[in-house]
């Protein structure tokens, strides 16, 4: 099982350098959220 970078198990660089090499669009648009949120961004 795969486990992807999420706000629990990897530092905000960590999930900038994972959005930024994301492999698919779904990858990237979920990482992107979870950066958007510990940012505090709501939209």
């Amino acid at each position: 099982m795969e486990v992807s970078p999420n706000c629990d198990n990897a530092s905000l660089e960590e999930i900038q350098v994972a959005t930024d090499t994301a492999l698919t669009s779904t990858a990237y648009i979920r990482l992107s959220a979870i950066r958007c949120l510990l940012h505090g961004l709501t939209r």
